[in-house]
């Protein structure tokens, strides 16, 4: 027998559940894998077919999507994650080499030294001297960091060679908690990367052995869960240029190499805007799909200083799997239909179906049978009426958790 959740339960009752957890996760994993196979599939054989590009409407998506479901549907899973990552490495490598040429040898981050004026403030009234004396104007020497990509000739000349750019507005989501949404400058097409998530990469383990980061994390405004491993937090700031070097803590970083500065992912690249996407409202379809997405260790090294992630521990520790192939943990965002000028971008959270008690007012699932199979719990239980038997099975579907 083990103790589960503060209760007593037969080993075989335990293993039975976790079994049907893991089932249904890798029931979603699949589901997944096959709908961001179905877009970057689509999205290679339109890039050989150039005209289809400017021509393609939101009506034909029904076809397209079809044509390409028959094809994705013969290929063996071990096939469609191979077609994944070929597709998504070399989009994000042509999208930083387009930075690197619009760059032109510029650093894409600089300390600039800024000397505000302040008039000191008035002396009393009372002080017949030092009301005859002038004011005095003190100069106070501060440093901001300035990004290129502020400049909008230098994004224009981004659009020009990518096809599209993005910017950040006010929401169009009428919720007084929307706050600042992406929009897209231009056209893209299905299964294009759009946009990367920054920040500081965490591992899981790591978070479960202490406490004071998973508060940090909890605090964070822009945070998310990578699939396989890993949680990314948008305000942790990213060491530039980018050396591979793990994120110390923020109270030890004077022990990092003085040449080292760190810097929001945002400024690193203009692409780095993925914690601004928003949750479609209730009635709304996202048209951008998140995956999680490596950057290999055999990425140009000209082009790693557009990475706009950082372990906060180097992945050879223990609480990182060993993987030498992998350089950087990130997370990317392709289209899933058309997006044309001005639309903005949304995304389905997806947050714990198991926990439906902790969202927000303003979210709604998007898909609650699949969010309840990535939460491994039975969709069954989230649809129609209560019955006897479906709270039973929810409540044991709660009890042990993975």
């Amino acid at each position: 027998q083990r103790r589960v959740m503060g209760k007593t339960e037969p080993l075989g009752t335990m293993m039975w559940y976790l079994y049907r957890r893991m089932k249904r996760k890798h029931t979603a994993v699949q589901e997944d894998l096959r709908k961001v196979a179905v877009l970057t599939h689509l999205w290679k054989q339109m890039r050989q077919n150039h005209e289809e590009l400017e021509n393609i409407h939101k009506d034909m998506m029904p076809v397209l999507l079809e044509r390409e479901t028959k094809t994705v549907d013969e290929m063996t899973d071990t096939q469609r994650y191979k077609l994944v990552e070929e597709c998504l490495q070399t989009q994000v490598t042509d999208m930083f080499e387009c930075l690197n040429q619009v760059a032109k040898d510029r650093p894409a981050v600089q300390l600039v030294s800024v000397k505000p004026s302040s008039v000191e403030p008035d002396p009393p009234e009372h002080d017949a001297i030092s009301l005859a004396r002038p004011k005095k104007v003190k100069q106070e020497v501060t440093s901001k960091y300035v990004s290129l990509w502020e400049d909008p000739a230098v994004l224009a000349e981004v659009q020009k060679k990518m096809g599209f750019s993005l910017k950040v507005m006010p929401s169009t989501i009428k919720h007084p908690e929307a706050g600042d949404g992406l929009f897209l400058e231009g056209f893209a097409v299905p299964g294009a990367v759009l946009c990367l998530f920054p920040g500081a990469v965490y591992a899981s383990k790591y978070l479960l052995e202490n406490k004071y980061l998973r508060e940090e994390l909890n605090r964070s405004e822009h945070c998310m869960t990578r699939r396989t491993s890993g949680h990314i937090s948008a305000d942790t700031p990213v060491p530039f240029p980018f050396d591979g070097v793990s994120i110390l803590d923020p109270y030890a970083r004077t022990l990092n190499k003085p040449q080292r500065d760190f810097v929001h992912g945002s400024l690193v690249n203009p692409f780095a805007l993925g914690h601004k996407v928003n949750h479609p409202p209730k009635g709304t379809t996202p048209n951008v799909l998140r995956i999680d997405f490596n950057f290999p260790s055999t990425f140009p090294k000209a082009l790693q200083q557009f990475i706009p992630n950082g372990d906060y521990l180097p992945f050879d520790k223990k609480f990182w799997s060993f993987r030498p192939s992998v350089l950087m943990r990130s997370s990317v965002m392709i289209a899933t239909r058309p997006i044309y000028q001005g639309e903005e971008l949304l995304l389905g959270y997806r947050f714990n179906a198991s926990h439906p008690e902790s969202h927000p007012s303003w979210y709604t699932s998007v898909d609650p049978a699949h969010d309840a199979l990535v939460a491994g719990i039975s969709p069954s239980t989230l649809t129609g009426p209560k019955t006897f038997w479906k709270r039973v099975a929810h409540w044991f579907d709660r009890r042990i958790r993975i």
